[in-house]
């Protein structure tokens, strides 16, 4: 069962490390007038917004990847065009509400050795933020992080750079 936000928000700062409490926070949007309370997921950090996963330009993200995919003729299965099309998506930083929510659900069930090996971006992000990742993991991840997402490396400079370790 699905927390509400008030409740996971308050969850989140609390595991988030001292040195970005004050600095990051998470923000929520509904568009309430659409059918499926469609929105938004804001990561400010310094009052400017670092990470935006928008539903609406993540589906119209996904959908031109899987018109063009299933365009090229490589792949005839829909739903391996589909889970592609996603994937690209999320390679190119695009994703929805939905996913931050998948993402929180991992995170707070995880320990956080299972929480930075996720194969998700947005829970390896959060463990960046998160106060069990110690400084001196964080320096001994400097060399993998050079292969990680782009989103991951930025929230990973962040905290180097808040900690002092830069």
């Amino acid at each position: 069962m699905i927390q509400k936000w008030s409740k996971q928000k308050k969850q989140l700062t609390n595991f988030m490390c001292e040195s970005l409490k004050n600095r990051v926070v998470f923000q929520v949007t509904s568009y309430r007038k659409a059918h499926d309370q469609m929105g938004r997921v804001y990561v400010m950090i310094d009052k400017k917004n670092a990470l935006s996963m928008c539903s609406l330009k993540t589906m119209s993200e996904t959908y031109i990847r899987q018109k063009n995919l299933w365009a090229s003729g490589k792949e005839q299965n829909i739903e391996q065009i589909q889970e592609l099309a996603i994937a690209q998506a999320n390679d190119a930083g695009y994703f929805s509400k939905y996913h931050f929510w998948y993402a929180l659900e991992e995170y707070f069930s995880n320990s956080i050795d299972q929480t930075l090996s996720s194969p998700d971006p947005i829970v390896r992000t959060l463990g960046m933020l998160d106060k069990r990742t110690g400084k001196r993991r964080l320096l001994k991840m400097k060399q993998q992080i050079q292969d990680e997402h782009d989103i991951v490396k930025y929230f990973y400079q962040l905290r180097i750079k808040a900690e002092g370790l830069n």
